[in-house]
């Protein structure tokens, strides 16, 4: 059986977000993503960015930025919805749920036990 370090991401997620900048903050800070790069427009708005999570990606927008493509996206408070979700792959998720929880997640569902 392959470990996760042996493979290869075939899918990245795209997320675009109001704030961006706070966005990668918060996902470096609970969860461990490291910032692989941040491309900003002269005004210093995040026009792409990508967060690397073990072998795994995810590419951040700042929402509504480009006018051809704005009206696919809709914003979760907007609908009052959950739109998307991403799932995050660890060891022991037990650390990982504590760090998200401590750093203002909001849990729709709690942590439990599956089999």
């Amino acid at each position: 059986m392959k470990s996760t370090s042996d493979i290869r991401v075939t899918t990245i997620p795209a997320i675009r977000y109001t704030d961006p900048d706070r966005a990668i903050e918060w996902l470096k800070t609970a969860l461990g993503f490291t910032e692989k790069v941040v491309y900003r427009n002269t005004a210093g708005i995040v026009e792409h960015a990508e967060l690397a999570f073990g072998n795994g990606m995810v590419m951040i927008g700042t929402a509504g930025r480009n006018e051809q493509t704005a009206h696919w996206f809709v914003q979760p408070h907007s609908v009052g919805a959950v739109t998307a979700s991403v799932y995050l792959i660890v060891a022991d998720c037990g650390p990982a749920w504590v760090s998200a929880k401590g750093a203002g997640a909001e849990i729709l569902q709690e942590m439990e036990t599956k089999s």
